[in-house]
């Protein structure tokens, strides 16, 4: 059981947690609480999703409340009686997974000339060559995929190779190109965000579209398998 921490512990904590980050953590109720603000409903739902696989694996669950686009989170670790370093590593996680949602360019990420990880280039490797069997091995049974352009999430592996077959059988020929990309490591998983290229080509044409992703990848043995995946398109900046 992870130890209460002291006060003193608490103060210290929230000094490197709210230094970078653009939501601020504070303490309400003896509890750690930060307001979550988003574009809109499925953006925060986007959001909450990949948080619920990283609080999974770390057998960690917040408290929230959703309302449309706003997201109220509170932690504490109740078999403690308080808070503890638990509660601290997943808000630094969710503070991460924030910023690869709404702004995975303004960080300094890696470019695509750096070497791919190896759990990132395996994926690559498996779409650009449209190799299923290797697509499988990628993910997790109980993996959780929100593709690109798709409306509701796919859950398990067996969903998740048939929107992979389906992309596979299409005459668009679809390949992937990492932008950027920076990786996370902490407690027995990676956690990946970052950006693409997707280019196809379209009764002759080539099209492309940029997208941002986040992985989660759950290591067991020495083995990685990704066990959240979200993809969405980048939006268009505006022009004032």
């Amino acid at each position: 059981m992870s130890l209460r921490m002291t006060d003193d512990q608490i103060d210290q904590a929230l000094l490197p947690l709210n230094a970078s980050a653009s939501v601020k953590w504070r303490i309400h109720d003896k509890k750690l609480q930060a307001d979550f603000k988003f574009a809109d409903f499925h953006q925060a739902f986007e959001f909450m999703t990949a948080v619920a696989q990283v609080a999974q694996q770390m057998n960690h669950h917040p408290e929230w409340m959703n309302v449309y686009d706003r997201l109220t989170v509170q932690l504490t670790t109740h078999d403690a009686g308080g808070l503890t370093l638990l509660d601290f590593q997943l808000a630094r996680a969710m503070a991460d997974l924030r910023q690869a949602l709404l702004h995975p360019e303004s960080r300094a990420v890696q470019t695509a000339n750096t070497p791919l990880p190896d759990a990132l280039r395996a994926w690559v490797q498996a779409f650009n060559s449209a190799d299923l069997n290797a697509m499988r091995l990628c993910y997790a049974n109980d993996a959780v995929l929100w593709g690109t352009y798709a409306t509701q999430s796919i859950e398990g592996r067996h969903g998740v190779c048939g929107y992979f077959q389906q992309v596979f059988d299409s005459d668009r020929q679809v390949q992937v190109h990492v932008l950027s990309h920076q990786i996370r490591h902490d407690i027995g998983m990676q956690i990946g965000i970052g950006s693409c290229r997707f280019v196809s080509q379209e009764n002759a044409v080539e099209v492309s579209a940029d997208a941002r992703f986040t992985f989660v990848w759950r290591s067991v043995a020495g083995i990685d398998q990704i066990v959240s995946h979200h993809s969405s398109v980048m939006p268009v900046p505006k022009i004032t």
